[in-house]
């Protein structure tokens, strides 16, 4: 309880400062001039080529007359971009501070950490995010965390005030101001609003980059790393076998148990069974999750540096448990089977939910992993009945809305 209450006290002093710090760099650098056609893009912190920044790097850059800057960290995938011949810039250095401080659009999908953050505050802040919002961030997250405590709460409270009587100078480079991409009206009216300070923070309705990027309407370069393990995904494919994606989510304050699991014996046992089906178990565990296990064999399991979306478009089915990327999946119309194995914990212990689980969750529903084999058993033989198509059909026409432009054409249309 203390430190919850310690915790409030120190984002409350974090406020103030960022309030006092923002309104120097305003004042110094007002004078400086930006080009309106100057975008700088950060990318996961700056240590991955993923998600939607990476997608709208690619729809912004054949757009003619746009400067579009990939904002890096990472010294390898530095290295990578470069030899790929990307507009890529190094984050610490003495071109990123400048381009920082003469580009129009600051653009991230993840948090001001994939950009100087400070130095937005003068900028266009867009936020594309990375997926559509079904466990709790943002403010949900924070005032969850908080409720534990009453003193907590009410320090957050406050913190909260400020945040809006401020216009967002209280936080890094005043970044809880930006449009944020929303890909339908339903999402924001259902899931982003509840998240956000509706004041500060306003939709941008466009399609998602790797939405775009799934349905084949924009291309990619890949890794090198990335070719390596397609090599082997379309070598089983050929050879008549089924690929079977098991993407699970983080937990604030749990390992991820691989297959629901900590015993090696039983995921051994199961990704064995796989061959049986004539099938591949593909694994890729979420960018933040830190266990892992060395001794898992005769599977795909992908680094955390590889985009989750390049290998989306191999996979006849999904396995997850409370990861957003199974609304990305939606768009192919294939069998997802949620894996929820310590739903209550999650729940009312960990980062919990948005929504109901079984109303947004089209698919089977396995809690063991002997049930999860028998589920998988089904799908792969010739005789499985798929009772969730309509629903996977109904939920996709809410959650993306093939109307809209991409931010490619939004922002040439709207912003230049």
């Amino acid at each position: 309880m203390k430190n919850e209450i310690i915790d409030s006290i120190v984002n409350l002093g974090f406020s103030l400062f960022n309030l006092i710090l923002n309104t120097v760099i305003k004042v110094l650098t007002f004078w400086i001039p930006q080009n309106q056609k100057r975008i700088l893009i950060g990318l996961w912190r700056g240590d991955r080529f993923a998600d939607n920044a990476r997608y709208c790097y690619y729809e912004l850059e054949r757009i003619k007359g746009l400067e579009v800057y990939l904002l890096v960290n990472d010294k390898n995938i530095y290295n990578s971009l470069k030899k790929l011949n990307l507009n890529v810039v190094k984050k610490y250095s003495f071109k990123s501070i400048y381009l920082h401080l003469t580009s129009k659009y600051h653009i991230i999908d993840q948090d001001h950490k994939g950009l100087l953050g400070y130095l937005s505050v003068n900028a266009i802040r867009l936020n594309l995010w990375h997926g559509l919002p079904f466990k709790k961030i943002w403010k949900l997250d924070l005032e969850s965390k908080q409720k534990k405590n009453k003193i907590a709460f009410f320090i957050e409270k406050v913190n909260q005030t400020i945040r809006r009587w401020c216009k967002g100078y209280c936080s890094v480079g005043r970044w809880y101001v930006f449009k944020l991409l929303t890909p339908s009206k339903y999402d924001w009216d259902f899931l982003f609003s509840k998240c956000v300070f509706s004041n500060l923070v306003k939709p941008l309705y466009c399609n998602y980059p790797r939405v775009d990027y799934l349905q084949d309407r924009i291309g990619s370069d890949l890794l090198e790393i990335e070719e390596e393990y397609l090599k082997q995904i379309k070598n089983a494919k050929n050879n008549g076998k089924k690929i079977i994606f098991y993407a699970p989510t983080f937990r604030d304050s749990a390992d991820t148990k691989i297959l629901g699991t900590n015993e090696i014996n039983e995921i051994n046992e199961f990704i064995k069974n796989m061959s049986k089906l004539n099938a591949v178990l593909m694994i890729k565990m979420h960018a933040v999750e830190t266990s892992k296990i060395d001794d898992i064999n005769n599977c795909i399991f992908l680094d955390a540096k590889c985009d989750i979306s390049v290998f989306m478009k191999y996979a006849d089915c999904l396995i997850t448990d409370y990861s957003s990327v199974y609304f990305d999946y939606l768009v192919f119309d294939k069998p997802i089977v949620f894996y929820p194995y310590d739903y209550d914990f999650y729940v009312n212990s960990d980062r919990g939910l948005m929504v109901d689980y079984n109303e947004f969750t089209p698919g089977e529903k396995v809690y063991t992993i002997k049930e999860l084999y028998l589920c998988i058993s089904n799908i792969c033989s010739g005789n499985w009945q798929d009772s969730y198509s309509s629903a996977r059909n109904e939920l996709k026409k809410k959650v993306w809305d093939d109307s809209y432009k991409t931010i490619g054409e939004y922002i040439k249309d709207n912003l230049l």
